[in-house]
């Protein structure tokens, strides 16, 4: 497992807000870490439960194929500091998905800076070597 720093955090964080992703907020004191694993360990979390499953594609990527049981926020809904009302337990494990992991991967440091303990970028539906469902 690779873990983001907070120095790539900030790199994640700033090239988000050039591109219009999120808007201009006070970076939180605690390190932002997030861990980058396979879709082959996101799979085993997921066969164990407990976890919340995040697509942060848009909804029209998401109905077109998504694994099961993901719930569907899109990045650009995501915002600095902010929490998910799907998700209240801050160290409840998030699995995080996209198309490619680029997304997943600005998602998981601003999930991270919100307060989430336990953020894993698994990539993408490129790389899930599994079935999705529609």
């Amino acid at each position: 497992m690779k873990i983001i720093n907070r120095t790539a955090a900030a790199v994640f964080a700033s090239a988000a807000l050039f591109c219009g992703v999120m808007t201009a907020a006070p970076v939180m004191a605690a390190p932002a870490n997030f861990q980058v694993i396979q879709p082959q360990e996101a799979k085993a979390m997921m066969d164990k439960g407990g976890v919340v499953i995040l697509d942060v594609r848009t909804p029209q990527e998401f109905a077109e194929g998504h694994i099961a049981g993901a719930v569907n926020v899109p990045l650009q809904t995501l915002k600095v500091g902010a929490r998910l009302d799907q998700v209240t337990n801050l160290d409840q494990p998030i699995l995080v998905y996209c198309k490619s992991g680029r997304r997943a991967a600005l998602a998981s440091d601003l999930l991270s800076f919100a307060g989430y303990t336990q953020v894993y970028n698994f990539l993408g539906v490129k790389q899930w070597p599994y079935d999705l469902v529609k």
